[in-house]
């Protein structure tokens, strides 16, 4: 959990590498991060869709798109 950490987007990224070696996360929780499209959308990339919370709110600079990115990939999950 690195909610109100303000990670920002650097080591947003490295995150998202490293979210690709766990197995089963179940939470996610980035509230407050200082994040921009540049460090949520590895993130979003690098996610199981056995996923039960992610928190996002509170970076304002992540994009719509970003976020249609984000709902695209759990629409492709529900309706496989």
């Amino acid at each position: 959990m690195f909610s109100d950490y303000a990670i920002g987007d650097d080591y947003a990224q490295a995150l998202a590498e490293g979210l690709k070696a766990f197995d089963k996360p179940q939470s996610l929780i980035l509230k407050g991060s200082n994040l921009t499209d540049r460090g949520a959308v590895p993130i979003i990339n690098a996610l199981k869709m056995d996923l039960l919370t992610l928190d996002l709110s509170y970076n304002p600079k992540i994009s719509q798109s970003a976020f249609l990115q984000l709902f695209e990939a759990i629409d492709s999950q529900l309706f496989k």
